[in-house]
C-alpha cells in the first residue's frame, strides 16, 4: 500500500478513507507504528506545512489533526 494515500486521505480530511486504508494496512499484515509513521503523520506534518504557507486554516488543520 502506497504511503502517499495514506497521507493524502489525512490531508484532505477524508476520515472513511483513513479508517479504510489503515483497515487494509492491518489485514495485509502491516503494523499500526508503521501506518502512523511512514503514512498518517506525513500527512500531518503536510497539513501543518500548508497552514503554514497560509493554504490551509484552522478548520483544515484540525481536520486533518
Amino acid at each position: 500500500m502506497p504511503f502517499e494515500e495514506m497521507g493524502r486521505a489525512v490531508v484532505e480530511g477524508d476520515d472513511s478513507l483513513v479508517a479504510e486504508l489503515a483497515q487494509v494496512f492491518l489485514d495485509g499484515g502491516g503494523t499500526p507504528l508503521r501506518a502512523v509513521e511512514e503514512g498518517f503523520v506525513v500527512g500531518i506534518r503536510e497539513a501543518g506545512r500548508l497552514f503554514e504557507a497560509g493554504q490551509f486554516f484552522l478548520p483544515e488543520l484540525v481536520t486533518a489533526a
